[in-house]
């Protein structure tokens, strides 16, 4: 991403402002080196594996087993007879 501005560069979010030119950064909290964690949502993996289509899954899987590779460039290709 390319911002280009001026003299300098304001960015506004959530009632905060910071602010980026040639005498320095100023920002409208205190600046954390390294960043603050913010809170998030857990982790919800079961009800998502608890959705997975499995009948569907093992049937691409045993397709895949019985398959042929294929080569969408040499099929196009006339034979040659040696």
């Amino acid at each position: 991403m390319t911002l280009d501005a001026g003299a300098n560069l304001t960015l506004m979010a959530g009632g905060h402002h910071l602010v980026i030119n040639a005498a320095g950064i100023f920002c409208s909290t205190p600046i954390q080196l390294g960043g603050v964690p913010i809170p998030g949502i857990p982790d919800l993996v079961e009800p998502l594996i608890a959705l997975a289509p499995a009948p569907q899954i093992e049937a691409l899987r045993a397709a895949a087993r019985g398959a042929k590779p294929i080569c969408p460039v040499c099929e196009k290709m006339p034979s040659i007879q040696a």
